[in-house]
């Protein structure tokens, strides 16, 4: 279950979620796969590698924890087919 509330703890994140985590002084990105965390020295990078990530990964769920393990925030990708329909519903 996700949570949108900043600050709150997810005990599970979603499979296939990239996560985005400050650790040791740095920010790393786990990815759904990978043992080794991609690690960069500033919030801004890892937040644009995050996407850049999430967009090959579509559908996914983008969450990023402070030091303490803590929800920042916890966002949804959606697919492009989610997308397309959403945008044709108003076209």
């Amino acid at each position: 279950m996700t949570s949108n509330t900043p600050g709150a703890l997810l005990t599970e994140a979603p499979e296939g979620a990239i996560t985005v985590r400050n650790e040791r002084g740095a920010w790393e990105i786990q990815l759904p796969g990978q043992e080794q965390p991609v690690t960069y020295e500033t919030l801004d990078d890892a937040r644009r590698a995050a996407y850049l990530y999430a967009a090959r990964r579509r559908p996914c769920t983008l969450i990023a924890r402070d030091a303490y393990q803590r929800v920042v925030s916890c966002e949804y990708i959606p697919s492009h087919a989610e997308v397309t329909s959403r945008n044709s519903w108003f076209g």
